[in-house]
Parts: C-alpha cells; structure tokens; sequence
C-alpha cells in the first residue's frame, strides 16, 4: 500500500467528492476498487483473497509502508520499486515494474479513478484485514 499509522477522520480535498492525497477512505468500497480494477490478478492480499505473486504481495506491504507512500505507489508504480522474488519483499531482486499507473491522470482511461476511489482503495489496503 501501513498498520502501523493511526487512520481517523475523513479528508476532503475540497472539490467535493471527499477524496484527495490525505483521506481517509473507506475499507469496503476500496475492496470493490480492488476487485474491479483487477488487482488481484497480479497481487497477494489476503483480505480480497487474492494470492497471485506478480507484483509485491500487499498484506507485506501493509504491514510496512503508511497509507501515503502505498497511495503514491498506485499512483505512480515507478516512483519506488521494491526488492523482492516471486511476491515476497525484501531480498537483492528488484521487481520489473510492469503495472500502469492508477488515479486522476493515468495512461489508460480503464485505470482512472476518483481522488475518493483512491482514498477507498488505500483505506482498503491499510485496514483491510480488519473490514
């Protein structure tokens, strides 16, 4: 995407829709983000009950990284590319990144997605073996 940042509140970015870079989302519409952009198909999270190894396994990258750098991370993959093998983080081999950038200004109009389903995605992925 994190556990380990305290999550309170809802954010607004002030154009209404009550997303932006610091909301708050909220876990259960990010799951349905999750599902419909298809991030299982290359991702490990337990609480979507996906286990594919393609890209970094994200209840690893839950449990280490705050809501902003995995918010960053979606919207920008290039920006950090972590080391690991075959889902597992950590280790000397770096991940090729290969996933298209997701969010307001993305490469393909199929990974646009709102400042708010943004914030539901990373609320998602921060608490999301709590929903």
């Amino acid at each position: 995407m994190v556990c380990a940042l305290l999550v309170a509140g809802c954010g607004s970015d002030g154009d209404g829709d009550g997303g932006g870079e610091g909301a708050v989302g909220d876990p259960t519409r990010g799951k349905v983000v999750f599902a419909q952009q298809g991030c299982g198909n290359c991702h490990t999270f337990a609480a979507a009950g996906s286990s594919k190894n393609t890209g970094p396994n994200l209840d690893e990258v839950a449990r280490r990284y705050p809501a902003a750098f995995i918010r960053e991370s979606i919207v920008d993959p290039a920006a950090y590319i972590e080391k690991g093998v075959s889902g597992s983080i950590g280790g000397d081999a770096s991940y090729r990144n290969i996933m298209l950038p997701f969010g307001p200004n993305p490469v393909t109009e199929a990974n646009r997605l709102t400042d708010q389903q943004l914030a539901d995605l990373v609320g998602f992925l921060t608490q999301g073996n709590s929903s």
